[in-house]
């Protein structure tokens, strides 16, 4: 997107002078003292609604006047106009029943002032004085009474439109008191300029006020800063109502921000507060901009700052991240940690629904809203009710390659347009990157897409290159946390500015029953990574243990582990753990970890499989009953030891299965179904990714009119949530299993002619009773 001839101009002119924008239109206008027949003019001379009060309807009815105040501001030495358009949008005439007229409101308010400024110059001319640049500024009220950013968007969208039909030179969002408001406004700017390939000065002015300096919805000036960063800002600055203690106090904390600042007072700043654009205040009359314009142009404007990359963010507070800063841990609400992490996918509620309440609730706990917020989920739709939803500027967690570029660059450019900093997963069409080559080619590829392309900040992209569990007992990827490590320090050296984020909610997950073992592979990971260049850690809990109070011994046995110094390191740590419960608990609290089951699973195999063969075809097991078995596992990074257990129980009394393995998507089971005419469809899901995977094939299921019986189990789902929110969705029967032991029996009871009315029936009387509030 090209710079506008205005924009350029501008430029220009603020790296030579401090600017200087008109005062008190509407002071001016009360002079006048106009009639409720001057308001209406001949073009609402029936309008049933009174219309005296509505300054921006002059525009169309009696553009003379309005003219004439916009030269009265030009005489006296104002280099930038105010278009008389502050409220002429949709919402803003409401009260005066003309939302249909808001276009046109706009752009002849652009307009007048246009003409104003044309015939300052024309005469400017023919009295033989030079003619400097003056500029009009399309004027935007934030709309406070509004708070659905859709509807907002809308509005405002219409309202730009207007403005840069009627020529406006720069775009000023004023009197901003609430940032979701503002940032819906910004968003109409940024997809108006798009449309038009360039892009146009865009002004942001903040009301602040009380003893401690703050918008009404609880900003300090550095978070308004931090809230507006990623958006291509011109200038920000202050609206009136400030004295000089207050205009110091602000300038200081916004001055190191790389943009210009403007300050709107009734009286000449204090020398020492460096600006580079000033204006009145809603009573400045041109006398008064007749004295601004002759004092600033003795003083010299404010050097912008050079751009340092640091990330910036916030909630009601700022969070600045240089190069150079401490690992950050971003935490749930309730937990210690600078960035709090919001969630809602796995809950019973339909998250894009429940995101705006969650988030008004959890923002007005005042602990909680100064920190910045990281909205993450799986579904877009849950994304951007998140990000509508933040007065400051959060993070997105995440986006990737997995459905193509196109959805990818259409997710960036919603996610800059909000002005959010964006995680970005590694992984594509083929899955998620496991292996190093893998990790470095997608992160490679989707910077060069977002910043070559998209020229989107690199200080606020976050690759996340997917941490994997480790000692499984599986471990088909051993050297995954070191290689892991490698991807932090090619992201450093290789990736100027991104950062690098790890989620450490699947790293101890083969030991997942002991919290303290747990903790102590998170803390180990920590350390490492944090040496490698890794920057963000989403951890449970803020309060993490010590790298340095760790045992030794065990801080070694992990260390073995996580760099794969050795074929037994899985096997070493499993017998500390054992050892280690067994002294903590005793023989009570013994617990089985997933390497012990994968011994025993391993164990069992071989006995069965030998068990078969030594039967023959001959003398095979009969099942109980006619059935044929589809399983599936929609976890793509953990392996699901219950259905490799019920694939060989299944085998064992003689049924037919398909086992589609873990990560197996929608397209694969509908796929097989055709192939393999199945009776009975089981699918789990242990963390909230494969979760919505298999709400996913519900919701397809019964798209595509497919009433097979659908058995889902696994920790990521419950009887409640298989009752609210899968059960309804779905075309046939759904039940939940919460042990795969069960299954025959519940298969059973559905393909059995005489069992399964009876079943059904009961099915959904549980389901309907769980439902219940």
């Amino acid at each position: 997107m090209n710079l506008s001839k205005s924009y350029q101009e501008l430029i220009s002119c603020c790296n030579h002078q401090v600017l200087v924008l008109d005062g008190g239109f509407n002071a001016v206008l009360q002079r006048l003292n106009l009639s409720e027949a001057d308001f209406r003019g001949k073009m609402f001379a029936d309008h049933f609604v009174e219309l005296k009060g509505d300054n921006n309807v002059l525009c169309l009815t009696a553009p003379d006047k309005v003219k004439g105040i916009h030269l009265a501001f030009l005489e006296a030495g104002a280099d930038l106009i105010e278009a008389n358009t502050a409220c002429a949008s949709s919402f803003g005439q409401t009260k005066y029943r003309l939302e249909h007229m808001a276009y046109d409101i706009a752009k002849a308010g652009a307009q007048a002032a246009c003409e104003a400024v044309k015939e300052f110059n024309a005469w400017r001319r023919v009295q033989g004085k030079m003619v400097t640049p003056k500029f009009v500024v399309g004027s935007i009220e934030s709309i406070s009474s509004v708070t659905d950013f859709g509807e907002l968007s809308m509005a405002y969208g219409e309202q730009v439109r207007g403005l840069l039909d009627g020529g406006a030179d720069v775009l000023l969002v004023k009197s901003v008191s609430d940032m979701r408001n503002c940032k819906a406004a910004l968003y109409a700017i940024c997809k108006e300029c798009e449309k038009r390939g360039e892009l146009f000065p865009i002004m942001v002015s903040g009301s602040f006020a009380g003893p401690d300096g703050r918008m009404a919805a609880g900003l300090s000036a550095k978070a308004f800063w931090h809230s507006v960063s990623s958006f291509p800002i011109f200038s920000i600055g202050f609206n009136c109502g400030l004295d000089a203690a207050d205009i110091r106090s602000l300038m200081r904390d916004v001055d190191s921000a790389r943009v210009r600042l403007s300050v709107c007072a009734d009286k000449i700043i204090p020398d020492e507060v460096s600006v580079n654009i000033v204006g009145g205040c809603s009573e400045t009359t041109p006398e008064a901009i007749r004295t601004f314009a002759r004092v600033y142009a003795a003083r010299d404007p404010r050097k912008v700052p050079a751009r340092d990359y640091n990330m910036l963010l916030s909630g009601l507070e700022p969070l600045e991240l240089a190069p150079e800063h401490k690992l950050v841990s971003i935490v749930p609400p309730g937990k210690p940690g600078p960035i709090v992490r919001v969630d809602l996918d796995g809950g019973l509620a339909d998250p894009k629904a429940e995101m705006p309440r969650f988030l008004k609730d959890l923002l007005d706990k005042p602990s909680i809203a100064k920190c910045p917020v990281m909205i993450e989920s799986i579904r877009w739709d849950t994304l951007l009710s998140g990000m509508e939803n933040v007065q400051g500027k959060g993070i997105v967690k995440s986006i990737s390659l997995k459905k193509g570029e196109d959805v990818f660059f259409f997710e960036a450019e919603e996610i800059r347009r909000h002005g959010f900093a964006v995680v970005c997963r590694a992984e594509d069409e083929q899955g998620p990157a496991l292996t190093y080559e893998r990790r470095t080619e997608l992160m490679e590829r989707m910077y060069r897409l977002l910043v070559g392309r998209l020229d989107f900040a690199p200080e606020d992209i976050l690759f996340d290159p997917v941490v994997l569990p480790v000692g499984t007992g599986r471990d088909e990827y051993p050297d995954s946390a070191k290689e892991f490590f490698e991807a932090c320090r090619f992201v450093k050296e290789n990736l100027p500015h991104a950062h690098v984020v790890g989620d450490l909610s699947l790293l101890g997950y083969a030991f997942k029953e002991d919290a303290y073992l747990r903790d102590c592979m998170n803390s180990v990971f920590l350390n490492h990574a944090t040496i490698a260049g890794m920057d963000f850690g989403i951890v449970e809990d803020g309060a993490m243990l010590a790298y340095e109070d760790i045992p030794l011994e065990l801080r070694h046995l992990i260390e073995d582990l996580l760099f794969n110094r050795s074929p037994e390191a899985t096997d070493a740590l499993l017998e500390y753990a054992e050892s280690s419960v067994k002294k903590r608990a005793g023989s009570a609290g013994a617990k089985i970890f997933m390497p012990r089951l994968e011994k025993r699973f391993a164990e069992l195999k071989r006995n069965l499989a030998a068990k078969r063969e030594s039967l023959g075809d001959e003398t095979r097991v009969n099942p109980p009953f006619a059935s044929k078995f589809v399983l599936a596992s929609m976890d793509s990074l953990v392996h699901d030891i219950d259905r490799d257990i019920l694939d060989e129980l299944l085998m064992n009394y003689g049924f037919p299965v398909v086992d589609l393995q873990q990560g197996c998507t929608c397209e694969k089971i509908l796929e097989t179904l055709v192939c393999e005419q199945p009776d009975i469809v089981y699918l789990s899901a242990q963390f909230t990714s494969g979760l919505l995977e298999m709400m996913h094939v519900v919701r397809e299921f019964k798209k595509q009119e497919i009433g097979i019986p659908l058995l889902l189990g696994g920790s990521a789902v419950s009887d409640g949530l298989v009752a609210a929110r899968i059960a309804p969705e779905a075309l046939g029967p759904v039940v939940y299993v919460s042990d795969v032991r069960k299954v025959v029996k519940v298969a059973e009871a559905l393909v059995d002619e005489t069992k399964r009315p009876a079943f059904l029936e009961a099915l959904k009387a549980h389901q309907r009773k769980v439902r219940l509030p």
